[in-house]
């Protein structure tokens, strides 16, 4: 028999959880979506033995979603490619080609 108290932790959790990742796909700095990824990977992992299918495929779509955003800042962040960098690529791709 659970307690109306433990619930009421649970579900203000729960929503402050939900709040963190709505702030965080929002915001545009990559700090604040690793520490909310860094969040929701360490939160997967302690309960992980007792999700349902469909909540491990909610965790793998959150997790998913906020890699993306901060790889596609980072690549905006890098400076953009030069001719010699360029080139470099192209004989790393043909030499790992063979």
């Amino acid at each position: 028999m659970s307690t109306p108290g433990i619930e009421k932790i649970v579900m203000v959790a729960h929503n402050s959880v939900i709040d963190e990742l709505e702030e965080a796909i929002a915001s545009k700095e990559i700090g604040r979506r690793t520490d909310t990824l860094r969040r929701v990977t360490d939160l997967f992992v302690s309960g992980c033995s007792g999700f349902s299918g469909d909540q491990i495929a909610l965790f793998d779509d959150v997790m998913n979603l906020l890699a993306r955003e901060i790889e596609s800042a980072a690549r905006a962040l890098r400076p953009a490619a030069g001719p010699d960098r360029e080139r470099a690529a192209a004989n790393h791709a043909r030499l790992g080609a063979r």
